[in-house]
């Protein structure tokens, strides 16, 4: 773990503690040796500092001072980022071993540039001269190249501050021609990582240079990925934000993105779903079965199926077909719905390397050599199965090595069946494979699995926790009005309130009606009434006809007791929608407050008449009645709700309906039986409930002659039996 001294620094450079931060960076040296490369910058920022002291000292007055001191802020900040990353290298046990694979790498973006470009050329010569499978050829080499890919990655993940020199050599690097996409794909990939474990501006301008540049899809979406993810990461107390202008349409996807994320958090629950609803009726249904980890053909006795029911057939693919649907469906809205099953198979050596994790699927990959040479038919299954369906890279290479354990024992009708069925898939993703949305989301996926299983993710800053998705929010969007209100609509369907609230709150927006009504419904989501209460206001000054809003103020009203005001706002609702029971009873119990319980009793008995069966219909009926005195009738009710035990308040109000008709005694009995359902066992909290209630209902107890001695006398009494 990383020392504490190193957010002391960081503290310090916050509150533009220069020399303090200076002192403390050097202590930091003195205690690991390993920084002490670190240490000649330092040197030269204290002489700077020094310099500065000294003049100011003298007298002379510098109008660039402050500049200056920002710009030894920047500098020092720059050279504790490069120490963290050598205190990585050097201390943390699990980055230890990755580093001395990484030290394999030499040279700088132009010699890594140089031998991409000799790789591509070599293979392009072998292939044009070799007359045998491209697969089957120089297999030796082919892999030696993975293997130095993958420590590639790992050298780039552990790169200290980059220079000038190096933005210019990897920009020219990731856009060149001659460059394949694959290896392009991979760097940017090593890039976003070290981003998430120090920040580093060059980097990030990089990325966005290729996000703005590229005109492959794939390098593209990976960049922009990768470059706002690093800018969430951003450790220097003085960067404002995104490094470089945007337009519209870079911040459309900005918007798409963000809304990824945000999906990405709700995988887990997503998938309950799923495998509640979806999954059992796919298995059920399906003609194939895993028997210990095969796959096989069931068994069906269709003559006995086709007697007893003869639409069983049509039925189950009906119902089969309504389980894709759905699944389809929450799919193409971003769902990542395969994390549950693809997440069991992550345990293959394939995934110990770390760039494994993010390598674009190709079935030239050495580690797929073995399956596609033992069994030709590998190859058009997987390409049938894997290049038409909706899945992340991780996940192909995972069912590739699952297929290779299971093939030999899939029989050959199932084996053609699946083979074919590429058709079919087509026909139900429709993907489009240069969709930008589509190959953002599967990377987001790539990224989701990797900090979710990989074994060391807890070395990074994860960038999809529900607080770093939160806190993207002002940092991407925060300038953008018509990014704002889709992505407020969108965190408020999906239930992301807490970071509805904070986009709201970080901008600008008490001036946007439909901003505003949304931050005041997720502020009611959040408990928080009072507080919603001007920004409803707000809108409904300026859209008096909005029905939520309406609703949304009247809640509050309820909340405060504000009766008069309330029951307006709900006749115009129960106006506007007669049918709503809900809109309804509020409207009577305002009318009750606010002492028109005829009026009331009307507004009751046509929702009674309308849902003689409801329940709340009938607890309203009973209290509306107990309020215009008619108790006998009331408690008829109340008698029967209570039987149906569908609310525990009716036990209450039964001896609410007793006690004004006299009968004490069954009071009594009906209160002790109310106490023994609300599950306190002090006889002081049941005496305070019963307070609370009383005291709460005191006018309709009053008006029927019950007064405070009475109201005492019958609590004591109820206590004592209650035991």
């Amino acid at each position: 773990m990383l020392p504490q001294l190193f957010d002391d620094i960081q503290q310090l450079i916050i509150d533009r503690r220069l020399q303090q931060a200076l002192d403390s960076a050097h202590r930091l040296i003195d205690n690991y040796p390993a920084l002490y490369p670190c240490n000649e910058q330092l040197r030269e920022i204290q002489l700077q500092l020094q310099l500065m002291t000294d003049a100011l000292v003298n007298g002379y007055e510098d109008k660039q001072r402050n500049t200056f001191y920002t710009q030894l802020l920047h500098q020092l900040d720059s050279h504790l980022r490069n120490m963290r990353m050598l205190w990585y290298r050097h201390y943390e046990p699990s980055i230890v071993g990755y580093w001395a694979q990484a030290k394999a790498i030499s040279g700088d973006g132009e010699v890594i540039r140089q031998q991409l470009e000799q790789y591509v050329a070599t293979q392009t010569v072998k292939q044009l001269q070799s007359t045998a499978q491209t697969e089957g050829t120089d297999e030796t080499d082919v892999s030696e190249h993975f293997r130095w890919l993958n420590n590639l990655f790992l050298r780039l993940w552990l790169s200290e501050q980059w220079r000038s020199q190096d933005e210019e050599q990897f920009t020219t690097l990731l856009l060149s021609p001659t460059i394949e996409s694959f290896h392009v794909c991979i760097i940017i990939s090593a890039i976003t990582l070290s981003l998430l474990t120090v920040y580093d501006e060059r980097k990030i301008s990089t990325l966005a240079k290729v996000y703005h540049t590229s005109t492959d899809e794939q390098i593209r979406q990976r960049a922009l990925v990768g470059w706002l993810l690093g800018e969430n990461k951003c450790s220097d107390p003085l960067h404002d934000g995104i490094s470089m202008e945007v337009d519209d349409d870079t911040r459309r996807e900005m918007l798409e993105m963000q809304m990824q994320l945000f999906y990405c958090l709700t995988t887990e629950e997503d998938n309950q779903t799923i495998q509640r609803d979806i999954i059992p009726t796919l298995l059920k249904n399906s003609p194939i079965a895993i028997q210990n980890g095969t796959l096989i053909e069931k068994e069906e006795d269709d003559d006995i199926n086709d007697i007893l029911n003869p639409h069983a057939e049509e039925e189950k693919m009906e119902e089969m077909e309504n389980s894709m649907r759905k699944m389809m469906n929450m799919q193409n809205e971003g769902v990542d719905v395969f994390f549950s099953g693809f997440s069991r198979m992550k345990h293959f050596p394939f995934f110990h390397n770390l760039a494994a994790w993010f390598m674009p699927f190709t079935l030239q990959h050495p580690a797929l050599h073995n399956i596609l040479v033992k069994e030709e038919r590998s190859r058009q299954l997987i390409q049938a199965l894997l290049n038409r369906g909706p899945f992340c890279d991780s996940d192909k290479y995972s069912f590739a090595f699952v297929l290779d354990q299971t093939i030999n024992n899939i029989p050959d009708n199932l084996m053609e069946a699946l083979a074919t069925a590429d058709v079919e898939m087509e026909e139900h993703f429709a993907l489009e494979r240069n969709n930008p949305s589509f190959v953002r989301r599967m990377y987001l996926q790539n990224l989701f699995r990797f900090f979710q299983l990989h074994r060391d993710r807890a070395l990074f800053h994860t960038p999809l926790s529900p607080e770093a998705v939160k806190d993207t929010v002002k940092a991407l969007l925060a300038s953008s009005a018509m990014m704002i209100k889709p992505l407020a609509s969108f965190l408020y369907r999906r239930k992301h309130y807490d970071a509805l609230l904070h986009l709201v709150e970080s901008t600008s927006f008490e001036n946007d009606e439909e901003v505003q009504l949304l931050y005041a419904l997720a502020l009611q989501k959040k408990g928080l009434f009072d507080e919603s209460e001007k920004p409803l206001r707000y809108v409904l000054d300026h859209q008096p006809q909005s029905t939520r809003a309406q609703s949304a103020l009247a809640r509050v009203l309820l909340q405060k007791e504000a009766y008069e005001e309330a029951r307006k706002w709900y006749e115009q609702l129960h106006q506007y929608r007669p049918e709503s029971i809900a809109y309804a009873l509020r409207l009577a119990l305002c009318m009750i407050e606010t002492d028109d319980e005829e009026e009331a009793l009307k507004v009751v008995y046509e929702q009674h008449f309308a849902h003689p069966d409801d329940a709340e219909v009938k607890r309203m009926l009973g209290w509306t009645l107990l309020r215009c005195g008619r108790a006998q009738q009331a408690q008829q009710l109340f008698e029967t709700n209570k039987n149906e035990r569908q609310a525990v308040t009716d036990a209450l109000y039964l001896a609410y309906s007793l006690w004004i008709q006299g009968k004490r005694e069954n009071t009594i009995e009906v209160l002790v039986s109310f106490l023994s359902e609300t599950d306190m066992s002090d006889s002081n909290d049941r005496r305070q409930r019963l307070e609370e209630l009383f005291t709460n209902d005191a006018k309709l107890l009053k008006r029927n002659g019950i007064d405070t001695v009475e109201r005492q006398l019958i609590i004591d009494e109820t206590i004592r039996r209650s035991g």
